[in-house]
């Protein structure tokens, strides 16, 4: 494999994965039976069952293009550069969220139920950072849970990295390889999903806080790692999707049907479960749903989307930014639909539109301009914001001992 190599419909995957995410926040303020920030007092069962399919693996397969993705970044760089240049894309993003971006979704919030009656700048100096963290209080990082996740499982998984570039990782690696090619790539939802089953006692629901959600934090370090490992075993693990394409898409229908009948809509009332009350049978279901749903979109993505344009250059740089702000556009375009007393089908449309247009707005004409400022938003810096972060990285790895500093 060459070193320049660029797998672009993992790039096209990254994107649609990221927008429907983007889409399935736009709708929960509408569900009847989820308990979000806002709730629209106009919701509908029929937007929340479409909405139970994404729900289950919208997240799998964001954690496995990011491992993907990580693949092809620690490739390149020494093990300083890396957890350097993860450390600025990451965790600089995620406290500036935290301190700013995310405080509005809060105070919309205070508004709508608590009757706060204070301006944001009052909210924001008197409130947001003295009173505790979210929910019994306000300070909280809100969407920007996945980032902080993923940073932690790029920490994690590093003496893996480094593993699979021993004699040892060549052995996992074909190990991995010799399922890839057999039917045994159906069973690879197993792993986490066993992680799962064994640590849900302790730790019993997703709580998105991290240090009391280690049973789903292991699911999606399993998917963030097989990511990982599938961008290393690219070729052979795509031959073997094609080879599987009919068989692949013939369980996701399956699988999706019976999830419809057996849990989502229970036509027989056989209350097996559901997301509120994740069985050990609907956490099967589900994580198996999640393995096959990344399987169809590689083989769809490898297929009709392999290839290169502006609109794919422009989106994958974009995306990181308009996940970043989303949330905060969709919570005050949805309490902006509820004062106004809007219907339904309006204020639906005004969300999920707003939200795309407002983003898109956001980062064209203001975002990827802010030279230095880039780095807040997880984009490389321009200017001198470039020039600092590279001489950052060259102090930080001329502190540290010479062997550390190798790829």
């Amino acid at each position: 494999m060459v070193i320049n190599e660029r797998l672009h419909y993992l790039d096209w995957l990254r994107v649609i994965a990221f927008a429907v995410l983007i889409i399935y926040h736009s709708a929960v303020g509408f569900f009847p039976n989820d308990f979000w920030l806002i709730t629209s007092p106009h919701t509908s069962s029929t937007l929340e069952l479409v909405m139970e399919h994404p729900r289950v693996w919208r997240l799998s397969l964001l954690f496995f293009i990011s491992g993907a993705g990580t693949y092809f970044a620690f490739r390149k760089q020494s093990d300083v550069q890396f957890l350097t240049a993860r450390t600025v894309r990451l965790v600089v993003p995620l406290l500036f969220a935290m301190a700013l971006i995310c405080a509005p979704q809060v105070w919309y919030e205070r508004m709508l139920v608590d009757g706060y009656q204070g301006n944001f700048w009052q909210f924001w100096t008197e409130r947001y950072f003295l009173e505790g963290k979210y929910p019994t209080g306000n300070f909280t990082w809100a969407h920007m849970w996945f980032v902080g996740y993923l940073f932690t499982m790029t920490v994690l998984f590093l003496p893996v990295m480094k593993l699979l570039g021993t004699g040892f990782g060549d052995k996992l690696n074909a190990l991995f390889e010799s399922i890839i090619q057999t039917r045994g790539l159906y069973l690879l939802f197993v792993l986490p999903l066993a992680m799962n089953l064994a640590l849900s006692p302790w730790f019993p629901r997703a709580t998105n806080t991290l240090y009391n959600d280690f049973a789903w934090l292991a699911v999606y370090l399993s998917w963030f790692g097989f990511g990982y490992l599938f961008a290393r075993n690219h070729k052979v693990a795509m031959r073997s999707l094609v080879h599987h394409a009919a068989e692949i898409f013939t369980l996701t229908i399956i699988v999706s049907v019976l999830m419809y009948v057996l849990f989502w809509s229970d036509v027989f009332n056989l209350n097996l479960g559901n997301i509120s009350n994740q069985t050990a049978l609907y956490k099967t279901f589900s994580i198996c749903l999640s393995l096959l749903m990344i399987y169809s979109f590689l083989i769809v993505s490898w297929r009709f989307l392999n290839f290169s344009n502006g609109f794919i250059r422009y989106f994958n740089k974009a995306i990181f930014p308009l996940y970043i702000v989303h949330q905060t556009i969709i919570v005050g375009l949805l309490y902006f639909t509820i004062k106004s007393g809007l219907g339904f089908s309006a204020s639906l449309g005004v969300v999920t539109v707003g939200t795309a247009l407002l983003s898109l707005l956001s980062y064209h004409f203001i975002i990827r301009h802010l030279g230095w400022g880039r780095l807040l938003f997880g984009l490389d810096a321009e200017g001198r914001g470039t020039q600092f972060s590279n001489r950052f990285v060259a102090r930080v790895e001329s502190l540290l001992p010479q062997r550390w500093r190798t790829t």
